[in-house]
């Protein structure tokens, strides 16, 4: 699934919320963004990441579902689930909700759940450690090259979407 953000967008809200909170801004990605906020004003911290929640999961109820990735799911009925992803915890229900795939998910890692984000293999350990599944038996589908970099990290095969035929472009 494809979160239907601006993502420049949310990133400049962001950096303008912090700044205004006084906390100094030196990267413009969200995670070193909110690690920093975290490390500076813990409530602050907590107030950007209920803002960027309520964002993540509005758009979560819209998001756009790759149609080609459920079916190549969906022939694999007995492979069970289980997401890394560097959106928030709030946002994980509803996508997965709109996908129709929410009762084969297992185990899921999320942005608060992490210190060290995607290409970090921390998220992709940890939830190997929650499944019990060995890197080797385990597939990362990502699509983006920090989620091959994190897989490759954690010793976990990767699949790129493109790769496997699967285009967000194609996203309905």
């Amino acid at each position: 699934m494809e979160l239907p953000l601006d993502w420049a967008a949310v990133r400049s809200a962001l950096r303008a919320r912090a700044a205004a909170a006084g906390i100094a801004v030196r990267d413009a990605r969200v995670q070193p963004l909110l690690a920093r906020a975290r490390a500076q004003a813990p409530q602050v911290a907590e107030r950007l990441e209920a803002w960027l929640g309520d964002l993540e999961a509005a758009a979560a109820r819209r998001c756009r579902v790759n149609r080609a990735l459920l079916a190549w799911l969906a022939a694999r009925p007995d492979a069970p689930l289980a997401i890394c992803t560097s959106s928030g915890r709030a946002c994980v229900g509803p996508a997965l909700a709109a996908a129709g795939v929410a009762e084969r998910v297992v185990a899921v890692v999320a942005r608060e759940d992490v210190r060290a984000w995607k290409p970090d293999p921390e998220g992709l350990l940890a939830l190997l450690a929650r499944t019990g599944v060995p890197a080797e038996r385990a597939v990362f589908i990502g699509d983006r090259a920090r989620d091959a970099a994190a897989g490759r990290a954690a010793g976990v095969p990767v699949l790129d979407v493109a790769a496997i035929g699967l285009d967000w472009r194609a996203a309905a």
